[in-house]
Parts: C-alpha cells; structure tokens; sequence
C-alpha cells in the first residue's frame, strides 16, 4: 500500500495516456478500416502472383534436367491456382465482405 501512495500519479497518468490512446485508435478505426479491407485483398492478390512468378524464375535458373527445376515450376502453378481460387472466393463473397466493410 505504501508503493501505491507513492506512485498514485503514475498509475493515473498511465490511466489518462490510455484512454485518449484508445479513443484515437477507435476513431481511426472508423476511417481506416475500410480502405485497409480493400487494400489487404488486393496485396495478397498481387503478392501470390509475384511469388509464383518469382518461384518459377527461381526454377528456371535450375539445370534442364533437374528435379528442383521440375518442383519449382509446379510450386508456381500450384500458387497460381491457389491465387485463382482466392480471386474466385473474393468474387463470390464480394457482397459479404462490402457488407462488413461498412459495418467496420
């Protein structure tokens, strides 16, 4: 009880930086959240298409009869795919995800 009636202060002081931390951060919110939805999809959308595109330029520095080489290029398609099926669920779900964006 002695170190609280020391450093009161500085739990109140701590108490007030907080709550005005946690009120700016609640009103950003309001502003960032939907642009921040948005641009979240579009680059991981345009990082799996980079990093497919940077597996298979990695495969080909391989020699011509290599098993890495052959590995390397099926990783790239299996990104692409994977990045064909992420287009397809933002597509289906395009509703969905503006409806949440505007309740964010």
């Amino acid at each position: 009880m002695g170190d609280l009636a020391v450093s009161w202060w500085v739990l109140l002081v701590a108490a007030g930086i907080s709550l005005v931390a946690s009120t700016v951060y609640l009103m950003l919110l309001k502003w960032i959240a939907k642009p921040m939805i948005y641009i979240s999809m579009v680059l991981i959308f345009v990082l799996m298409v980079g990093g497919g595109f940077y597996v298979l330029y990695v495969g080909y520095n391989y020699e011509s009869g290599d098993h890495t080489r052959n590995v390397m290029i099926g990783m790239a398609i299996l990104i692409w795919i994977l990045c064909f099926i992420y287009l397809i669920a933002i597509c289906c779900c395009w509703r969905s995800i503006q409806l949440a964006a505007a309740i964010m």
